[in-house]
């Protein structure tokens, strides 16, 4: 469905529910999501966890110095357990640090490939990703 007509369906849809979120969401007009093939999807899945449940300004300072700490070492390269601390002290809590390291072996191990990815249905893809965490010790089965 094209961009245009997902908008109105958005428009219909809230005008049932208020007017006035229906007027704003016509007023902002159909947004256009651009793809973020400038990313492995690994290391944009690592950028995604650093910055949930914070402020756009503190994720863009916490993933700057956890870019900072690479020091030019691809960032699927410096995700891993031996860098915790390092990771840490650039802000990461330790459930994200735990987090993009288990992305980043993963991603080492092949598991990841963005083509792999895109050729799977949502519902497959996200299987596959929620299957990082199988238990509480990020053990994958």
């Amino acid at each position: 469905m094209p961009h245009r007509a997902i908008h109105a369906r958005f428009v219909d849809t809230a005008r049932e529910l208020s007017p006035a979120l229906s007027d704003a969401i016509a007023a902002l007009g159909p947004v256009e999501l651009t793809s973020r093939a400038d990313l492995p999807f690994a290391d944009y899945l690592c950028r995604a966890i650093t910055g949930q449940q914070l402020s756009v300004k503190a994720a863009k300072t916490i993933w700057g110095r956890v870019e900072d700490s690479a020091g030019g070492t691809p960032l699927i390269e410096h995700f891993h357990d031996a860098n915790s601390d390092l990771l840490r002290s650039c802000g990461l809590s330790g459930a994200k640090t735990k987090t993009v390291c288990a992305i980043a072996a993963l991603a080492r191990q092949g598991e990841l490939k963005d083509d792999d990815l895109r050729a799977m249905s949502a519902a497959e893809r996200t299987a596959h990703i929620t299957a990082i965490w199988a238990s509480d010790s990020g053990q994958r089965t």
